[in-house]
C-alpha cells in the first residue's frame, strides 16, 4: 500500500513543497513524504517514521489532537507544545469513516 501511496500523492506533496504522513490509531508515523530538503528539515523535529505524535507522548500537536478527539485540527507554530516544533504548523485531517485508521496529516513550515 505504501508505494502506491507514494506513487499518487507523494509526488504532489513534493511539488507543493509540503511533507505529509500516515499514522497508525496511537500516532506512530508509518509513512512520510517530502522533498529530501523537507524531510531533513521534519527529521528535525522528530517527524520521522517510527517516531510517536500522540498528545501524552510529543504535547499539544495536531496529529496528536486529532487523534485525540477524532476531529481534524490545525495547530500553528505558537501552540506547538515543544519548542522544536513551532517553526511548523501541522494539520491533520480526520478520515470521514467512523473508526477507520490509519489516520493521514499534512505539515508544513
Amino acid at each position: 500500500m505504501l508505494p502506491l501511496l507514494d506513487d499518487v500523492l507523494g509526488r504532489e506533496v513534493r511539488d507543493c513543497g509540503a511533507v505529509m504522513a500516515l499514522a497508525d490509531a496511537e500516532g506512530t508515523l508509518l509513512w512520510v513524504s517530502g522533498t529530501t530538503d523537507r524531510l531533513r528539515q521534519a527529521e528535525r523535529i522528530g517527524f520521522v517514521e517510527g517516531s510517536n505524535w500522540d498528545e501524552r507522548l510529543a504535547g499539544t500537536n495536531a496529529p496528536g489532537l486529532a487523534l485525540a478527539t477524532g476531529r481534524d485540527a490545525f495547530i500553528t507554530r505558537e501552540e506547538h507544545f515543544r519548542e522544536s516544533v513551532r517553526t511548523w504548523s501541522l494539520r491533520r485531517d480526520a478520515d470521514p469513516r467512523p473508526g477507520n485508521q490509519p489516520a493521514c496529516w499534512g505539515s508544513s513550515t
